[in-house]
């Protein structure tokens, strides 16, 4: 019987933190394009055109805490980007738990900041803001699934550490696993 040394696997995909960026690029382009019509509380003043920037805006004016909202999408794709780079995939677990807080509560806070200042009127929304909405939703489901790769791998490290038991003291300062052959 040999032994073989296992490095720690790479995570499952190393794609995900740049399709964030491209999702966080996406909604950037999205909220410059009209994001709803509004025409007043009972439908009756002139309809008036609201770019996503300019609804944020009016948010983080009146509260300046929805400015965190799109900080914790950058540190959220940020962490993710760490997290494909990190060994041993209970930190990486650990990370992309953080990750998936981030995105959660970024995409809320980002969502109701942009939805909120016309809440109460009449509103007509166009595709960008559709769009918008879908992005954030997608963002969400994107790290849930990175949560869930995530412990697949952890429990799959896991249950392989407990097949090789106990390990051989040889390769145990070589950061490995030991894997006896059948």
């Amino acid at each position: 019987m040999a032994d073989v040394l296992v490095v720690d696997a790479p995570p499952l995909s190393v794609r995900h933190p740049w399709q964030r960026v491209s999702m966080l690029a996406t909604l950037m382009v999205l909220l410059a394009l009209p994001w709803l019509t509004a025409t007043g509380c009972e439908g009756d003043k002139p309809p008036v055109t609201f770019t996503g920037f300019e609804l944020f805006a009016d948010s983080v004016n009146d509260d300046p805490l929805f400015a965190l909202a799109p900080i914790a999408l950058f540190v959220a794709t940020l962490v993710g980007i760490l997290a494909v780079r990190v060994k041993g995939p209970g930190r990486r677990l650990l990370l992309v738990l953080l990750q998936l807080g981030l995105v959660a509560a970024g995409s809320f806070f980002l969502l109701l900041a942009v939805e909120l200042p016309r809440a109460s009127e009449v509103v007509s929304h166009h595709f960008a803001g559709i769009a918008g909405a879908v992005a954030l939703v997608a963002l969400v489901v994107e790290a849930l699934a990175r949560t869930v790769f995530g412990v697949h791998e952890l429990w799959r490290v896991r249950r392989s550490d407990r097949e090789t038991w106990p390990p051989n003291s040889n390769f145990a300062g070589l950061g490995g696993r030991v894997l006896n052959e059948r």
